[in-house]
């Protein structure tokens, strides 16, 4: 069985088990009044998305440079401990059969708060944004339209001096943020799908599609489907026969699962 496949169920039995555990609820009819909150994010239980530590890494290592390790990126979703020196970021992941898992909300707000420290933006500054901007747009702030056009207004808002220095220098977000952002697609102004290559290449990840893996945009085949054919011998021209694809997107789906490969 699919790895991805396997998550999804055991996610969907904790909802149904009332696993208060995964998702920090203890009934059923909580959990679903609270659905747009931190773990699900405002898309519902069914298409958030499921990515484990090191796969998130991996698709933010290939978009930020100098981006984190998977322990640091945890630890921005999730205190390790009760004596950690620096309360989370981002809302906490889900807890499945031992395993954290983030949605793709939290992918997509983990990604701007990679590239946010990757240019030396401190934790402090990023947790303070992220707090007026959830009071600004609602959970998970960094993954709505609103903070995409008007982002720079939340550091500006933020009384720290990191803040008052990004907010001074407003080609600071448009040259590290809306690069990233420019490739997220929107629905109802939440992030709903991303396309790691550009908005111009054939793969997605969208959270309503093979829960949330790599596909082709076009045909909704997993990009390591392609890639393993690929990885077989068979020529691109071949794979993209097989599968009914352009050759375009066989060439595409092998570059975004090599890069995936070489950032894990």
């Amino acid at each position: 069985m699919d790895r991805r496949f396997a998550l999804q169920i055991l996610f969907r039995r904790a909802l149904l088990l009332d696993n208060g555990d995964a998702l920090g609820h203890s009934t059923k009819d909580e959990l679903m009044a609270k659905k747009s909150g931190a773990a699900l994010g405002d898309t519902g239980v069914l298409g958030v998305g499921l990515y484990s530590v090191s796969e998130s890494a991996a698709v933010i290592r290939h978009r930020v440079q100098n981006a984190t390790t998977n322990r640091r990126l945890l630890r921005w979703a999730h205190s390790l401990n009760e004596l950690a020196k620096f309360k989370p970021i981002i809302g906490p992941p889900l807890l499945v059969e031992g395993e954290y898992l983030f949605s793709f909300a939290q992918l997509m707000e983990l990604m701007t708060v990679a590239a946010l420290r990757a240019k030396g933006v401190t934790v402090k500054a990023i947790r303070r944004a992220h707090e007026r901007g959830r009071e600004k747009y609602g959970n998970h702030p960094f993954a709505r339209e609103g903070y995409r056009t008007d982002g720079v207004g939340i550091f500006t808002e933020v009384d720290s001096e990191e803040a008052e220095e990004l907010s001074r220098q407003q080609t600071f977000f448009e040259e590290v943020i809306h690069p990233i952002l420019a490739d997220v697609s929107y629905v109802d102004s939440f992030a709903a799908q991303f396309s790691p290559l550009g908005n111009m290449r054939s793969v997605i990840l969208d959270p309503r599609i093979a829960f949330g893996s790599p596909v082709d945009k076009e045909s909704g085949i997993p990009t390591a489907t392609l890639y393993a054919m690929s990885d077989s011998g068979e020529s691109d021209e071949s794979v993209a026969d097989w599968y009914e694809v352009s050759v375009e997107s066989v060439r595409d789906a092998i570059e975004y699962e090599t890069a995936l490969r070489k950032a894990a």
